[in-house]
């Protein structure tokens, strides 16, 4: 049975493809949760990431 975390990443790995990717966070749990998912699919291979609190 795969986990939500391994389809989610798999999902993200399958949408960014070879290409880069931005991540925007709210600063919110929800975004932190869907940075962290980004970060562990693509790496450091798409490092931006940009954060607006608020």
């Amino acid at each position: 049975m795969t986990s939500i975390i391994e389809s989610q990443v798999e999902a993200v790995r399958r949408q960014v493809g070879s290409e880069r990717a931005i991540c925007g966070s709210s600063g919110g749990v929800d975004s932190a949760v869907a940075a962290a998912l980004v970060h562990k699919a693509v790496g450091t291979s798409s490092p931006a990431c940009t954060s607006t609190p608020g």
